[in-house]
């Protein structure tokens, strides 16, 4: 193959990848294109049908569904605090999570968001570690009275 056949066969290649992306380009161009026309389109009145919570729908204190991934955890603690065996009172992650995930199994929750929900509810003092978790051992938690009058 002598260089004039290598340069000709490099330009149809990038021909043929220029044309791919042309085509992705104009498939995302409609998508965008579909995306404008409806943010333009005003928003219509929302419907009222029967049945159906409102916008102003506030649950009642029936806390047997939890709504939020905060929801369940906080309903979490109050449910399994004190079934650790000898530990009144305390509960830990895992215990948790389990409980989350037997009750709520469609609920997407992993151990990263129940960390993180947990810091933040240590954060506004609802809860306060016990113990300090190493590795394979999880930090024991504590509900405060703070938490206790969130009812």
């Amino acid at each position: 193959m002598t260089k004039k056949d290598l340069e000709n066969h490099k330009a149809g290649l990038l021909i043929q990848r220029q044309q791919a992306i042309d085509a992705i380009n104009a498939r995302f161009e409609k998508k965008l294109d579909a995306i404008r026309v409806l943010m333009d389109e005003e928003s219509p009145e929302p419907l009222d049908l029967p049945g159906l919570p409102t916008k102003n729908f506030k649950p009642t204190a029936d806390k047997s569904f939890a709504s939020t991934l905060m929801d369940a955890i906080m309903e979490a603690i109050r449910e399994t605090s004190g079934i650790m065996g000898g530990m009144a009172g305390k509960f830990s992650s895992e215990t948790l999570l389990t409980y989350i995930q037997s009750k709520y199994p469609n609920l997407a929750e992993t151990p990263s968001n129940l960390s993180g929900s947990l810091w933040r509810l240590k954060k506004d003092g609802l809860i306060e570690v016990v113990t300090q978790g190493t590795g394979r051992n999880p930090s024991i938690y504590q509900k405060t009275k703070l938490f206790d009058a969130t009812k």
